[in-house]
């Protein structure tokens, strides 16, 4: 359980100057949409502090229950001892492929939150869109709460698992991993919050949500990527990580984790 406090708009400004920056975040058009929100909220619990903001009341939602209850699941699974600080923006922001280069695939097409640390501890996770919020949520988390250092610490970037040229050279490949777990933890959520549906059929959705991202960069790259997102790890590579046996040798061309892997 957790306390919510609803908060004046006006105050939020040195926030929101401070937390919708970076190469992660569509800096200008988010903001411009955080100014319209007349909702803003933060939610204090036993494990940390989220501020939301929203166009929309959530105040009497049990939306607000869910997040507490998948952030107090993450802390304790992780057993982190950061206290989480996370702001979540509910821009109506949709991914899109870009009309006028369709192959490039930017923070506007892929990028949806992220996370900051000191160097001795978490700083705050941001999450920038409505849209796959409570996955991104959960998936900066994972950052958040350093369970990503195994990752990081085995794969780095594409360069240290693959000679691969197809994307990025530094496109970090430990977030196809935070992402593999990201799902299978939000898989989990839908699960406890829905059971009419076994958990497997939650998972079977979003691997087939992922195939589908991967068919359709692969059509509008022509095998060769052209991103500063992580767009290859977070959705070719995390599909291989779902279905494709031996996938880490088969890293030298998107079509063969994607379209060779493919049953008949």
């Amino acid at each position: 359980s957790g306390n919510v406090t609803e908060l004046v708009a006006n105050n939020q400004k040195k926030e929101i100057n401070s937390n919708i920056n970076g190469k992660y975040v569509m800096v200008d058009k988010v903001k411009k949409e955080i100014n319209k929100m007349k909702y803003h909220y933060i939610i204090t619990f036993k494990n940390g502090n989220i501020y939301i903001s929203s166009h929309t009341p959530i105040y009497r939602s049990n939306k607000i229950s869910n997040i507490i209850m998948i952030a107090n699941f993450l802390h304790n699974f992780t057993k982190s001892h950061y206290k989480l600080n996370a702001y979540i923006y509910m821009t109506n922001l949709v991914k899109q492929i870009n009309k006028n280069n369709p192959s490039y695939f930017g923070v506007n097409e892929v990028n949806t939150g992220y996370c900051s640390h000191s160097h001795i501890s978490a700083e705050k996770l941001v999450v920038w869109r409505r849209e796959d919020s409570m996955k991104v949520f959960i998936h900066e988390m994972i950052h958040y709460f350093k369970f990503d250092n195994k990752f990081i610490n085995r794969y780095g970037n594409i360069n240290n698992i693959s000679n691969i040229n197809i994307c990025c050279k530094d496109d970090y490949a430990f977030e196809a991993f935070t992402d593999y777990y990201a799902i299978t933890f939000y898989c989990i959520y839908l699960y406890m919050l829905n059971p009419i549906k076994h958990y497997t059929k939650y998972l079977d959705e979003e691997i087939e949500y992922t195939k589908q991202k991967c068919y359709m960069i692969y059509y509008n790259t022509n095998n060769k990527l052209n991103n500063n997102s992580n767009v290859f790890s977070y959705y070719i590579l995390k599909y291989g990580l779902f279905t494709t046996p031996n996938f880490i040798y088969k890293l030298n061309n998107i079509k063969d984790i994607i379209i060779n892997q493919q049953p008949n």
